[in-house]
């Protein structure tokens, strides 16, 4: 068997050869590149030699963080600080799920060498730190990168809330929550955030299409490249024009005040979500994040094309974080007065800001929180009345975009 693979081989080789074909094999092999940083104490070194440094294993941190001085991770070697030598610098690897251990060395600094490419976690921790430091880092391919700076500018919010429409049938039957959602996550995200840059609040009547459209192209035009755009949304998508029933074209798509379902020129598209941010002479390059609470939310990421605008917000620049698959349902609870996502929302935004040692808050961990949560109230809902109640009764959020992107900072 082996010989006449062989030979069958062989006459397909010199067929190649004598058409004149050249043939190349190629090894894919996984590409590296290192990854640095610089680990300092804030206390100021006034007579800074380059051999002078705080070693971690004498007692002189610990008293430096005892009388209030700080850690700082740095991406670049600082002058007038003073290194600490001998911390531990665990790295883990977000895609390949390895970790690596270094210390600093007397100049503060650690270095990773031949790390496969990716986004990657450092955890900084030494005696005499409160908690450990966590940065993150992009390792590229033949080059060394560094740690990241704690993401600078500031963040502008916009918030959305709709439970009345200007159109009988529009809305969904019964209680909702909407407004009281966007009036939550304003006042949490406000609230004791060092991120919060300008925020604007529409609710019913005020947040018409044109309003909407208006206030994402401030937000667009008002801020820096540094900046991040947030946009919030609690309100009603329907099905009739999700799925397009009775010939009616089908849309990914939210509903805003003045949105009715016999014009699809009045709903929100999400390819038109997209080029308001995006399509302007005023956008600078700024990270976007995109969160909604709406029925079919999952469509707007899903990578799959209802009509018009194929996935419009999966693509780069977009953190998109929604409240329910694709072909699911949203849910508000009685008990919360609120939808069950943005009450796990809040909820989330302020145990991760104390849980988390420097205070911020990142997209990928809060929908995690918030997953969890929801999953247990499946959960619960399953073991009390079974898996076909428990599905018709709750939804699961969804994630999609830039897992390190900052949406609550309190330091």
């Amino acid at each position: 068997m082996k010989s006449k693979i062989f030979r069958l081989f062989s006459i397909f080789l010199i067929g190649v050869l004598l058409s004149g074909c050249t043939l190349t094999w190629e090894i894919r092999t996984e590409r590296k590149g290192n990854l640095q940083g610089w680990v300092y104490v804030s206390e100021l070194n006034d007579d800074f030699i380059s051999s002078q440094s705080v070693n971690v294993e004498s007692n002189e941190l610990e008293e430096l963080l005892a009388e209030g001085a700080e850690i700082i991770v740095s991406n670049q070697s600082l002058g007038n600080y003073l290194p600490v030598h001998g911390a531990t610098v665990t790295l883990e690897h977000s895609r390949m799920g390895y970790t690596r251990t270094t210390q600093t060395n007397k100049y503060g600094r650690f270095i990773f060498k031949d790390i496969l490419t990716g986004k990657v976690r450092v955890i900084i921790d030494a005696p005499g730190f409160a908690e450990p430091v966590v940065r993150y880092g992009t390792v590229i391919a033949d080059q060394t990168s560094e740690v990241y700076k704690v993401q600078e500018g500031v963040n502008y919010y916009l918030f959305v809330g709709i439970d009345k429409y200007q159109y009988d049938g529009v809305g969904p039957d019964g209680e909702t929550y909407s407004a009281k959602d966007a009036e939550l996550m304003s006042d949490v995200l406000a609230n004791n955030n060092t991120m919060s840059g300008r925020s604007k609040l529409l609710t019913d009547s005020g947040a018409t299409k044109k309003n909407i459209k208006k206030e994402i192209e401030s937000m667009v035009e008002k801020s820096n490249p540094e900046d991040t755009l947030v946009f919030y949304f609690s309100g009603h998508a329907r099905e009739d024009i999700r799925y397009g029933y009775y010939g009616i074209p089908a849309f990914d798509h939210i509903i805003p005040y003045d949105g009715n379902d016999w014009d699809n020129d009045t709903i929100i598209t999400d390819g038109e979500l997209r080029d308001w941010f995006k399509k302007q002479k005023n956008y600078k390059g700024q990270r976007i994040i995109v969160i909604l609470d709406a029925n079919y939310s999952g469509t707007f990421m899903n990578e799959k094309a209802t009509r018009v605008q194929p996935y419009a917000l999966a693509e780069p620049g977009f953190t998109v974080l929604v409240s329910a698959k694709p072909d699911q349902p949203s849910f508000g609870d009685i008990k919360f007065e609120h939808s069950v996502f943005t009450y796990y929302l809040a909820e989330g935004i302020d145990y991760l800001a104390n849980k988390n040692p420097d205070g911020i808050v990142r997209v990928d961990e809060l929908f995690k929180y918030v997953y969890e949560q929801m999953h247990n109230d499946w959960k619960e809902f399953r073991d009390k009345h079974g898996e076909d109640y428990a599905d018709a009764v709750t939804s699961f959020p969804e994630f999609y975009g830039d897992e390190d992107a900052v949406i609550y900072r309190t330091k």
